[in-house]
């Protein structure tokens, strides 16, 4: 992972090389292999480097093309390489084996011009200075694994890897969004374009930017085409389909430079599938890194604990396993960890995930594997039950039975099952609308203050579902809106990159593939979910990879939660209270402290009227108000 900055003033105005010089440095932790600068008149790029692949280290960035008119900064990992060099060198351009992501993406500006990024499958954020169209041509990956964000003030465009390094341009806006503020108090996640900032904003995943002397634009460039399906026998033939592409998206993600490639590993079924692959690839080919994988341990929060999963994964596979003792590490006791950057106040597990980072940096990893996004992608939608019975398949009422009768379900829950499986979806959306009215489902926390609410209106943004109607089937739907619209995914990823970043690693996550989400949205939504076999596909495909006790597992994936709540109500309690008891003035105006106060109590207290996530939701922003609210008067 690198990090980029571009300037463009398009009143022809010189770039002052200090500013760039300070815009770059701003996250200098992104460039450890060094920060080069090109400027030209009016138009300035920097790259910082980290050297995450082999050809990464022959990388010269900025890179200009052969005739001087094309200048290019990126941060780039170009997976279809075997594909896009053929098709690059069939258009003239003199690309090769050895050449770099850089290259490649250059050359496909070339030949494609602004079509160019469907072509290019990875993790990539680039910039494109085209001196003859006199514009600055940006994209996005399918998933925003990096970030790229932009801000246009008159005739100056910036764009950057992170918002915090365009706020050093003295152009550039610097005044506090209160819809962006409402929305990360709520944990609102549908706009993927706003920023803390007013005027600075995020290229959304998916999108691509043209900013030329007159306008910005942007488009979205990718999306499920509803048309194209995939079509097999049985389900063995599915999930071999699966596979072979699950097996494509991991190795392709092992191209490293350094000596490990560090793997987080609970006991669930994505991150485990993620390492089993990866040390298939990796002890079939010797000379390649060696596979540590990181897993939590519990020693009294038993509920939390899967260490019973992860031995299996190294007594059967035989993977390096390094047990980290969770419980001795909270966030508010991390003088470090708790330190929110200017980006965001998000934070969550930082503390446990620096000190894992930190593992893998001391056995010289420059790869961090994950199975980030394996619930969006294969966790399925349970309305394929509704679906199938709309359709009159009554056999559903025999499958759901016989999960019943399987696990000797009480009564109660044999009721709630068929009403929320089968019968609740059929409910036509008019009675749903009106009971909606009156019982919304997302409520606003009581101690947001009434006025700010009423400002960012709030209430009705929470409503909004910015999701395209593509599928008249409910299930496909829900499953293109999971896969398609990854927000709570694609902030994780925006932290996890920024995290990374601090240890000279790259975080990839291989479920989160474009060529995976387009085989997912092409199958039956059956091969996803199936009642007490959610990730069907999956645990198909992973026969015979995965240990059985893993593969098997009902309750494929175990909460944290219990984790989390322990430091707030228990361990922080003391530093919370003082947060709380003096906000700074700017936040004050946003909350009635008094019932902010009382409602954290009372979580404090009983732990059946919790409402925990939206307190740290609060915290975490006092907490960055503290350290960069001055910035902004």
């Amino acid at each position: 992972m690198s990090g980029i900055v571009a300037i463009v003033n398009f009143d022809g105005e010189p770039v002052n090389p200090d500013v760039l010089r300070k815009m770059a440095e701003q996250c200098a932790y992104r460039g450890p292999d060094g920060i080069r600068y090109w400027i030209r008149g009016n138009v300035g790029m920097a790259h910082l480097a980290l050297h995450s692949t082999p050809e990464a280290t022959r990388e010269i960035q900025p890179l200009l093309s052969a005739d001087g008119n094309l200048c290019l900064t990126a941060d780039v990992r170009v997976d279809n390489r075997p594909e896009l060099i053929p098709l690059l060198q069939v258009k003239g351009q003199p690309v090769n084996n050895d050449s770099t992501d850089a290259d490649l993406v250059l050359a496909a500006y070339q030949v494609w011009g602004v079509e160019c990024p469907p072509r290019i499958i990875g993790d990539y954020a680039f910039a494109i200075w085209d001196a003859r169209a006199h514009r600055l041509f940006c994209a996005r990956d399918v998933f925003g694994v990096k970030s790229l964000h932009y801000a246009r003030v008159g005739p100056l465009l910036c764009v950057a890897s992170e918002a915090q390094q365009i706020l050093q341009h003295p152009g550039a806006p610097r005044r506090l969004d209160e819809i962006a503020v409402a929305d990360y108090l709520t944990n609102n996640l549908y706009d993927e374009a706003r920023t803390l900032f007013q005027g600075v904003y995020k290229v959304a995943p998916a999108h691509w930017l043209i900013g030329g002397p007159s306008d910005v634009q942007t488009r979205r460039y990718w999306d499920i085409d509803p048309n194209f399906q995939t079509l097999h026998r049985d389900d063995d033939e599915y999930a071999a389909h699966f596979l072979e592409i699950f097996e494509r998206a991991v190795a392709d993600r092992l191209r490293t430079q350094g000596e490990t490639i560090g793997v987080t590993m609970s006991g669930g079924m994505d991150s485990t599938s993620v390492a089993a692959v990866a040390h298939k690839h990796l002890t079939q080919r010797p000379g390649q890194a060696h596979l540590v994988a990181c897993s939590y341990r519990f020693d009294t929060l038993k509920e939390c604990d899967e260490t019973y999963y992860s031995r299996a994964m190294r007594d059967e596979l035989g993977i390096d396993l390094v047990y980290v003792p969770a419980e001795n590490f909270w966030l508010l006791d991390d003088d470090e960890a708790f330190t929110p950057s200017l980006e965001t106040p998000f934070m969550v597990e930082e503390s446990l995930e620096r000190h894992i980072l930190q593992l893998f940096a001391e056995r010289k990893a420059r790869v961090w594997l994950t199975g980030h996004g394996g619930d969006s992608l294969v966790g399925g939608s349970s309305l394929v039950y509704a679906e199938r019975l709309k359709r009159g398949d009554l056999t559903v009422f025999r499958e759901v039975a016989a999960f019943l009768r399987r696990f000797h379900a009480p009564v109660s829950s044999q009721i709630q099952i068929y009403w929320s499986y089968l019968f609740l979806p059929l409910i036509p959306e008019p009675p749903k609308r009106l009971y909606r009215a009156f019982f919304p489902k997302e409520r606003l926390p009581a101690w947001l203050e009434a006025g700010f609410a009423r400002r960012t209106q709030i209430a009705k943004r929470l409503t909004e579902t910015p999701v395209p109607k593509k599928f008249s089937d409910r299930a496909r739907q829900a499953n293109y809106h999971s896969i398609a619209f990854l927000s709570g995914v694609g902030r994780a990823a925006s932290l996890l990159e920024r995290l990374a970043a601090r240890f000279h690693m790259e975080p990839r996550h291989p479920f989160l593939d474009r060529r995976l989400a387009e085989f997912m949205m092409s199958i039956p939504p059956g091969q996803t979910f199936r009642i007490g076999q959610r990730k069907y596909i999956l645990r198909q495909a992973m026969r015979g990879l995965l240990p059985e006790v893993v593969r098997t597992r009902i309750n494929n994936k175990t909460n944290l939660s219990s984790h989390f709540a322990m430091g707030l109500r228990f361990k922080e309690v003391a530093k919370i209270r003082e947060l709380l008891a003096s906000p700074s003035q700017w936040v004050l105006n946003l909350v009635y402290s008094d019932c902010l106060r009382d409602t954290y109590e009372q979580s404090v207290s009983d732990a059946r009227n919790s409402d925990l996530s939206s307190i740290w939701f609060f915290v975490t922003l006092e907490l960055w108000s503290r350290s960069y609210c001055y910035l902004f008067g």
